[in-house]
């Protein structure tokens, strides 16, 4: 697990791009449309790449996402309506494929990429029983878990646009089979490998940021979960940023089942088989405990102390905190005495943060956060590399 999130940290320097670049590495965050069954949700990933020959790309990546679906029902005290998920769904690919890049002029570009998949899923799915004036009973409701390890296909096409010598912005839509998504969102560049092109210096930086976090986010009863942020600031004045970002977490809380499963019988362990995991359930590893969260924000950021290549900065800043928490749970050893609850959050929350930056380059710059949010009391910590231009 350290492995891959100092892969995803280094891919959060940006994208490489000219069109003959010997080496590309890949950030990018993207909303996802799932099927029916599956819901939607926000994901995100890194790819690194290879220049083979002609503008043709050998390209490794990873990716990561969440997805739900649910609606409203009316609970059982009267006048009171309550939210239950239908499916929550959260995964992790590793892909291996290829990716061609044409330069359409000066300082854009297009790409296609296709590739193959090995995904992991983890799910929980609910059989709520409502009555015909579509009121729930959630005690009457069953639950299923499942995991999956597929493989699958991903097909993506791109518009990359060169904002400096460096740095380049994309906007891409895609498809992958497993699980069924159409993608589309925002990737980031950073040229790191050498050209074959010639690359003139194209003056000037603006005044504008964007920071990729990894890090984790708890607090408040609920345990901490990793989590991706990415997160624009433009300088309004001097040392004076407005900042808007966007928060993907998942994981599962710290509640192991386990020391409930070794009470059940034999009897009742198959019985808990059957009732509790999926019909298309793989292996003995189900998560019974799931997280998921999102979070987008907006403020103000100061930078108040800066000596050599080091700077500290102060934000401030309002955050819609969204989350789903799952937890199977029990108060004996029988398996009737086996309960789900199902929560949903969903606050606007005031926090502050502090910032490390320590500047690379002129485009580039690594550090950390430390951020609080009230109310809730979301403590998260990070690591993050982020592209001036």
């Amino acid at each position: 697990m350290k492995a891959l999130y100092i892969l995803i940290f280094i891919g959060s320097c940006g994208l490489l791009t000219a069109q003959y670049e010997n080496l590309i590495v890949g950030n990018h965050t993207e909303i996802s449309l799932g099927n029916d069954d599956r819901g939607d949700g926000l994901s995100y990933g890194m790819d690194i790449q290879k220049h083979l020959t002609r503008g043709i790309y050998g390209q490794l990546s990873y990716a990561s996402g969440q997805l739900q679906d649910g609606r409203a029902y009316n609970s059982e005290s009267p006048g009171l309506v309550v939210f239950q998920s239908d499916v929550m769904v959260q995964y992790r690919s590793i892909g291996l494929g290829l990716r061609k890049e044409m330069k359409v002029s000066t300082h854009s570009r297009v790409g296609l990429s296709l590739g193959a998949n090995y995904v992991h899923q983890s799910r929980v799915e609910w059989d709520v029983t409502v009555d015909g004036f579509n009121n729930v009973d959630l005690r009457a409701s069953q639950e299923r878990y499942g995991l999956r390890n597929d493989y699958g296909y991903a097909l993506s096409g791109e518009y990359i646009h060169k904002l400096n010598r460096v740095v380049r912005l994309g906007v891409y839509a895609g498809y992958q089979s497993q699980p069924e998504l159409i993608n589309a969102g925002l990737r980031v560049m950073a040229a790191l490998g050498r050209s074959d092109e010639e690359q003139s210096d194209e003056g000037n930086l603006s005044k504008n940021i964007l920071e990729f976090r990894v890090g984790s986010l708890g607090g408040d009863g609920v345990s901490p979960v990793p989590n991706y942020s990415l997160e624009y600031g433009h300088f309004l004045w001097r040392r004076i940023a407005l900042y808007g970002k966007v928060s993907i977490g998942k994981g599962f809380s710290d509640r192991d089942p386990s020391r409930f499963l070794q009470e059940l019988s034999e009897a009742d362990l198959l019985e808990f088989e059957r009732r509790f995991l999926t019909e298309d359930h793989e292996g003995n590893n189900t998560a019974f405990h799931p997280i998921q969260h999102s979070l987008y924000g907006i403020g103000l950021r100061w930078a108040f102390s800066t000596a050599g290549r080091s700077t500290l900065s102060v934000s401030g800043g309002m955050a819609l905190y969204r989350a789903y928490v799952v937890r199977l749970s029990s108060s004996g050893s029988l398996l009737e005495s086996y309960r789900e609850s199902y929560r949903r959050f969903k606050e606007v929350l005031p926090e502050l943060g502090l910032h490390y930056d320590y500047n690379v380059s002129d485009y580039f710059y690594l550090g950390g956060k430390l951020d609080f949010a009230f109310s809730r009391f979301n403590i998260g910590v990070g690591l993050h590399g982020g592209l001036r231009f």
